[in-house]
């Protein structure tokens, strides 16, 4: 394995239509080599969409040009082996990590939004490292 996740790292992804969008990697790998990552999308007037528990302004990231939030709702949980497969064959391209300032405020709203399926929140209790 070349690539090693590390909590933090940032990748742009292809999600569809809409172009690239970039997801954070919230966690360390888990004793069974997974790790949780949310996307960040834009905030959209008059979007149902939109989760207040952590709104990310222009410039926090050099990846987010316009008010974002992270969208919980669709956290999704991979693999260290799958991290490493598609940044390798760059289906993912690595961006910028985020700050530690940044990283701790999308983590904390992990726990505190309404829209975190409580898979990911049971996910993100039982690390020691996390938030």
């Amino acid at each position: 394995m070349a690539y090693v996740p590390t909590r933090g790292d940032t990748y742009q992804i292809d999600s569809g239509p809409a172009g690239k969008h970039l997801f954070v990697l919230l966690t360390d790998a888990d004793r069974n080599r997974y790790h949780l990552l949310v996307s960040l999308s834009t905030v959209r007037l008059g979007s149902r969409n939109v989760d207040p528990a952590c709104i990310i302004q222009t410039g926090e990231h050099g990846f987010v040009k316009w008010q974002s939030f992270a969208y919980y709702a669709k956290i999704e949980q991979q693999t260290t082996v799958h991290l490493d497969h598609c940044v390798t064959h760059r289906y993912y391209k690595r961006d910028d990590p985020c700050t530690p300032a940044l990283l701790q405020r999308i983590c904390a709203g992990v726990l505190s939004s309404s829209r975190t399926p409580r898979w990911a929140k049971s996910f993100c209790q039982q690390l020691p490292s996390f938030p």
